[in-house]
């Protein structure tokens, strides 16, 4: 544990957004303590635990749109806690985050081209080795120029440290800008901002200047750029979300992709779609100059404008408790050393109104393996809210924490108060399986998601397919015989070839045939394209024939999106009272469905199923995860992996992808045995 003489930003944030037992600890710290605690409590219950990254995205879709990593927060965060260097595995941070700061700067120059006085005091640490001398030689440059350009000025006040991305002084104002590596302006990057006020404006020279102080944020923009491309915009304004999600409405409109991006990214921005409601300032909440913030942010239903009244209650709170909280803060430091070990246990902030703990999926196993019933379930089907996690104990029963959805209220409730472990709805899973064709052709997609486009004409942190796995299963063939075809393409080399490849490998059906500029069918299709989750392939189907843009391909794709067969329906449950509830109800999956959940039953139940697929532990696996796939393939990317480095982890996600193959087939077998027994 290495605690630093002041208080920063990143412990301001983490009061809000962590448990305490997570605070002042490192990310390697942090990460190691949460290993034990599974190991700990797994091994006390002896008690396997599957255990997956995914499962929020996956299993949660009413949590999470956004998919953006912010590798230039954590690289800042790394930088100015002194872990670089500790946190040697993390080269990727580094490299990404240098790539943004340098793009930032350039930007700032650029958009600020009239000043001429530039400093970079960062740059100039030999120099300035101390916060304090650091921060005396930002009150000197400011004091000394009219007119100036400060990256990293440091400002501290009593026992707060702050060190800006970048200042801007022109004449009477100044505008703090803070970078991130997102291209939407979240509820989180207010904390941010007000630290820095709170630090910055109570500087008594700044106080004797009396400027018009200004706080912004310079974001990605969101726009289609080439491969190694990246641009920044600031923005003043902000959302008060987690997350910034598009409406399905404005999804539907029939406008060019190129004008779409535009209308997107100014919604990221904090700029709504609706040009009758007023954007949201940062200024006006961090002076609390509002009246009704709720009317401007078009609150036009009852539960939005719930949703909008707690945010805006949530700003209010924290603007008047500013100095308060640190005082607890450093109350908290006060009392650690390098023996202390926190007790851990559920809190509000795991789940907060700014910001989810980075750390709740990991979170959420230990208090399950600690006994707190509520977080063996998804949130889909229980209540966890911050106020649930809060109130939550060890005695709770599930009536306390089930959702009760206003047209089914009792529907969670019956469900799992079920005596039998499995129930089967046999006519509705025979009635879906009678969809498939002859022909079966399983495939799973693995992605890149990176700020820096990986191919001309992509957006930022667009999911492009790296990888994809292949099984065609027809009538004749027995199951321990199917071949899989792996593909995987070097993300270095990713090109429009590499996209009709995967289509052309996929596509199984009749060869389509061109008349009167239409492509055709001269029979009946009799594929069936089989997934786990088919939103996720089928977006990228429709990306890849966008980038493709050629008739033959889309119809290819148009033939697989309209013939696939999600697996994954036969898990999901469903409480709106005119849909199917369920076609297979497993207690034991708590409400979830992801593929890594599902696989270890079928071992359970039916492990000759699970052998003659062969399937394989997620658990044994080298790679056994789709987030670290994407990782991996970044740092290929972004040349942090060799050649011979690069042929090893390509051999390890194939097995990986793989096994996502060999499980479906595993699963639809699973279930027509299930079926056949009831």
């Amino acid at each position: 544990m290495k605690l630093s003489k002041y208080l920063n930003k990143y412990n301001f944030i983490d009061f809000y957004t962590k448990p305490e037992g997570l605070w002042f600890f490192s990310i390697n710290e942090i990460e190691e303590k949460l290993e034990f605690w599974i190991k700990y409590y797994a091994s006390k219950n002896k008690k396997d635990i599957v255990f997956d990254l995914e499962e929020e995205n996956e299993d949660e879709e009413n949590e999470n749109e956004d998919n953006e990593i912010d590798w230039y927060e954590k690289y800042k965060y790394l930088k100015e806690m002194g872990e670089l260097e500790v946190e040697s595995d993390k080269e990727i941070y580094l490299t990404i985050g240098n790539i943004i700061d340098k793009k930032s700067r350039e930007f700032i120059k650029n958009k600020y081209k009239e000043i001429k006085n530039i400093f970079d005091l960062e740059n100039n640490q030999k120099k300035f080795l101390t916060n304090e001398q650091q921060a005396l030689k930002t009150k000197e440059l400011i004091l000394q120029y009219d007119n100036l350009i400060i990256f990293q000025p440091v400002f501290i006040y009593k026992n707060l440290i702050t060190k800006s991305d970048t200042l801007v002084k022109n004449k009477n104002k100044i505008y703090i800008i803070e970078t991130k590596g997102t291209t939407s302006a979240k509820f989180v990057h207010y904390l941010d901002l007000l630290f820095q006020k709170q630090v910055i404006e109570n500087q008594d020279y700044l106080k004797a200047l009396n400027p018009k102080f200004f706080y912004e944020l310079c974001l990605i923009e969101y726009n289609y750029l080439n491969k190694n491309d990246v641009t920044l915009q600031t923005t003043p304004f902000i959302n008060l979300s987690k997350t910034v999600s598009i409406t399905t409405q404005l999804k539907k409109l029939n406008i060019q992709k190129t004008e779409l991006a535009t209308i997107k990214n100014n919604i990221k921005k904090g700029i709504p779609y609706n040009n009758e409601i007023t954007p949201l300032k940062i200024k006006d909440l961090i002076y609390q100059n509002y009246d009704d913030l709720s009317i401007n942010c078009g609150a036009q239903n009852f539960q939005t404008r719930q949703k909008y009244e707690k945010c805006y209650e949530a700003v209010s709170n924290i603007n008047n408790e500013f100095f308060e909280v640190m005082k607890k803060l450093q109350a908290f430091k006060d009392k650690l050393n390098d023996k202390s070990f926190v007790k851990f246990q559920p809190s509000e902030k795991d789940k907060s109104i700014i910001k989810n703990c980075d750390y709740f999926q990991k979170e959420k196993k230990i208090y399950a393996l600690m006994g707190y019933k509520l977080f063996n379930f998804s949130g889909n089907v229980a209540s966890q809210s911050a106020e649930d996690i809060k109130k939550t104990s060890k005695k709770a029963k599930i009536e306390d924490f089930l959702k009760k959805p206003k047209a089914n209220p009792d529907f969670y409730l019956n469900l799992f108060k079920k005596k039998k472990k499995i129930v089967v709805n046999k006519s509705l899973c025979n009635e879906f399986l009678q969809k498939l064709k002859s022909t079966k052709v399983y495939f799973d997609f693995e992605t890149i998601n990176s700020p820096i486009r990986v191919i001309d004409n992509s957006l930022p942190f667009m999911q492009i397919v790296t990888q994809c796995s292949i099984i065609t299963w027809n009538q004749k063939q027995k199951v321990e015989d199917l071949k899989c075809n792996n593909l995987i393409r070097d993300p270095k080399k990713i090109d429009i070839q590499w996209f009709k490849k995967v289509i052309d490998s996929l596509y199984a059906g009749n060869t389509p045939v061109k008349q009167n500029e239409v492509y055709t069918l001269d029979k009946e299709n009799e594929v069936s394209y089989i997934v786990y989750n088919k939103s996720f392939e089928c977006t990228r189907l429709k990306e890849m024939a966008d980038f493709i843009n050629e008739d033959l391909y889309w119809f290819k794709i148009n033939q697989i999106n309209n013939n696939i067969f999600d697996l994954a329906d036969f898990f999901k449950i469903n409480a709106n009272p005119k849909r199917n509830p369920y076609l297979i109800f497993f207690k034991e999956l708590f409400g979830f469905y992801s593929i890594k959940k599902v696989l270890p039953l079928i071992n359970k139940y039916d492990s000759q199923i699970y052998a003659l697929t062969k399937c394989l532990d997620y658990n044994g696996l080298e790679i056994g995860n789709g987030l670290v796939c994407q990782n991996k393939t970044t740092e290929r990317f972004l040349n942090l992996v060799n050649d011979s480095e690069w042929k090893k982890l390509a051999k390890q996600m194939q097995i990986y992808c793989e096994n996502d193959v060999r499980s479906m087939i595993a699963i639809e077998l699973f279930v027509r045995n299930i079926i056949s027994k009831n």
